[in-house]
């Protein structure tokens, strides 16, 4: 009987990483996922570290079980829950320029699960909630707190002044802000939250 060799994709560190990432974002245990695959588990760990190696049959077992776990938790909740605590989470994560793989990490959970959270296909648990909230206040600071919200207002501010300026023949716009547009900044600012 031939020998089927194994896709050179499987053998790349990269995905490896991403099939344990999945699994672990989805609560699956290495020894749960070696038992359910029909293998060891050091045979598993040693895979998934890159230093051994699968059979086709058992990384498309894998592949299988894990397709099946995203499919369960989508199907497991409510669809589409209009004005979710997911649509506000991706407005704010959008506002920050924070990627969902980068919350994935910082959350240590499958990027799927934010997908599906953020898009209102599952609900997380109060636990997972905790973990998006702490996972939001790294990142928002790593992104520099609302140091890009205050670039955006001074560009909206200035290209109105320049508008204004035009408007009124003036050729150079007003230098400083007023303090009344310092306090509105201080206020919008305030009610966003860092």
């Amino acid at each position: 009987m031939a020998k089927t060799a194994v896709p050179l994709v499987w053998r790349s560190k990269k995905v490896r990483g991403v099939f344990r990432t999945i699994r672990e974002g989805h609560g699956i245990g290495q020894g749960e996922m070696a038992r359910r695959i029909g293998i060891a588990e050091s045979k598993l760990n040693r895979w998934e570290n890159n230093t051994g190696e699968l059979k086709q049959a058992e990384i498309e077992k894998y592949a299988d079980i894990l397709d099946a776990a995203i499919i369960d938790r989508a199907e497991s909740h409510p669809r589409n829950v209009p004005g979710s605590i997911g649509q506000y989470c991706k407005r704010v994560r959008a506002d920050y320029g924070i990627g969902q793989c980068e919350l994935a990490e910082e959350m240590e959970m499958a990027q799927s699960n934010i997908s599906m959270f953020e898009n209102g296909y599952v609900n997380f648990t109060p636990e997972e909630l905790e973990r998006l909230d702490a996972a939001m206040e790294v990142l928002k600071k790593k992104h520099g707190g609302t140091a890009h919200l205050r670039k955006l207002f001074n560009d909206v501010v200035s290209s109105l002044r320049r508008e204004l300026a035009k408007a009124e023949g003036q050729s150079q716009p007003h230098a400083e802000a007023s303090e009344e547009g310092k306090m509105k900044l201080s206020s919008l600012l305030g009610k966003r939250g860092d």
